[in-house]
C-alpha cells in the first residue's frame, strides 16, 4: 500500500478494534468502526463528515452481525450495495475495497458455510462494480474451516496477533493506484 493515499476504514468491531493510528501509523487512516455494527447501522452512520478530507480508498468490512440477527447473505449483499452506493455519492474518486468476512469458530450465531456463502457475494459484488476486493479470508482461516486459534480468544474478534497480520498484510498489498491485483 502506498502511503500517499488516504483510506477509510467502515465496519464493526473487528474494524472498530483495528488500532491503525498505533499498527498502520505511516497511514493517513479514518477508522469509522463501531462495534455491534451490522450492515443495516452502518448504512444509516454514514454522513459526510467522513468524507470532508477525501479518503483514496474505503475499505469495508461487515457482515457478521448480520448473520447473527439472521439475515441472509442475499439480504446482506444488497445492503453492502447500498453502503457502496451511498458512500460513492459522497466521493467523486475513492475506490471502494468490500474486505471478505472473516471466519469464526465454534460460533453457533455466525456459520462458515454463510461466511463463505456471503464472502463469495462480496466477490461478485466487486466483480459486478469494478470494486476491488481485500481477501483477509484465507489468512486467518485454518485447515479445518475455522478461524486460526491462535486468532482469536472467543471465537470471534481477533486478538492482538491478528491484528499485527492485518497490518502487515495491508503493508504487504499494492492497489497500484486503481488496480487491485493483489486481491
Amino acid at each position: 500500500m502506498d502511503n500517499q493515499y488516504r483510506y477509510l476504514f467502515a465496519g464493526d468491531s473487528i474494524t472498530d478494534w483495528f488500532d491503525t493510528d498505533s499498527l498502520l501509523p505511516e497511514y493517513k487512516i479514518q477508522n469509522v468502526g463501531v462495534a455491534g455494527d451490522c450492515s443495516l447501522d452502518l448504512l444509516e452512520r454514514i454522513n459526510y463528515r467522513w468524507f470532508t478530507a477525501p479518503s483514496d480508498y474505503i475499505f469495508i468490512c461487515i457482515g457478521a452481525n448480520d448473520l447473527a440477527r439472521r439475515r441472509s447473505p442475499e439480504e446482506i449483499i444488497e445492503t453492502v450495495e447500498q453502503i457502496c452506493k451511498k458512500m460513492e455519492s459522497f466521493t467523486d474518486h475513492s475506490k471502494i475495497v468490500l474486505t471478505s468476512i472473516f471466519p469464526v469458530r465454534n460460533n453457533a450465531e455466525r456459520m462458515n458455510d454463510d461466511i463463505n456463502q456471503l464472502n463469495d457475494l462480496l466477490k461478485q459484488l466487486t466483480e459486478k462494480h469494478k470494486y476491488c476486493y481485500f481477501n483477509l479470508y484465507n489468512y486467518f482461516v485454518d485447515e479445518n474451516g475455522m478461524l486460526k486459534e491462535k486468532f482469536s480468544d472467543d471465537g470471534l474478534h481477533l486478538t492482538n496477533l491478528a491484528y499485527l497480520t492485518w497490518a502487515e498484510i495491508f503493508r504487504n498489498s499494492n492497489l497500484n493506484g486503481l488496480e487491485c491485483e493483489h486481491f
